[in-house]
Order: C-alpha cells, then sequence, then structure tokens
C-alpha cells in the first residue's frame, strides 16, 4: 500500500507499506527524492533501519544503517561515490 502527497504537480512524499511488514518513507524536494527511511516496525527477533538522504539533484549524501545488535554503519559519499564509512557497536559500553 502507497500513500503519495503531492504539491502542485511535484512529488512531495511518499510512505509505503509492503506484504512483509516492512515500511519505507520518501520524501522529495521539487519532485526530487531527498530522504528516505526504511524500516521493518513488524520484525521483534532482528530489525535493521536505513536512513538515506541524498541532494536536491537526487546523488546519494550519507546512509545510516541502524541493527538490533547495536552496529551502526554511517556511510558520507561525494558526488555519488562513497568516501567514508564509520562501524560503532552502540551497544558495546567497553569501547
Amino acid at each position: 500500500m502507497t500513500y503519495t502527497s503531492t504539491s502542485g504537480s511535484a512529488i512531495d512524499g511518499r510512505f509505503t507499506v509492503n506484504d512483509d511488514g516492512t515500511d519505507q518513507d520518501d520524501a522529495f524536494v521539487g519532485g526530487f527524492l531527498t530522504h528516505r527511511l526504511q524500516t521493518d516496525p513488524l520484525n521483534a527477533a532482528y530489525w535493521t533501519d536505513i536512513e538515506t538522504n541524498y541532494s536536491a539533484a537526487g546523488v546519494i549524501q550519507s546512509r545510516i544503517v541502524n541493527q538490533d545488535n547495536g552496529i551502526k554503519v554511517t556511510q558520507n559519499f561525494t558526488a555519488g561515490v562513497l568516501t567514508s564509512t564509520l562501524h560503532e557497536d552502540t551497544l558495546d559500553a567497553f569501547g
């Protein structure tokens, strides 16, 4: 099921719930995708949230992946090319 909102003739938002329970929330500026959040709210045993940000021209700028095991991966892109990746264990109290 997909819900879409528009501003004039340009899309400015879209929310999708898939058959497997995952959902995707997209934001647009001037018709270009600028932000996407993908979640799995129904899976209590294992879930991953993926947040992706795009430039106004639709080129990927960053991606953050959060997993239920505490692993967080942050990726940065320049002109759509991966330039850095940071892996963190957010549940490890001792570093």
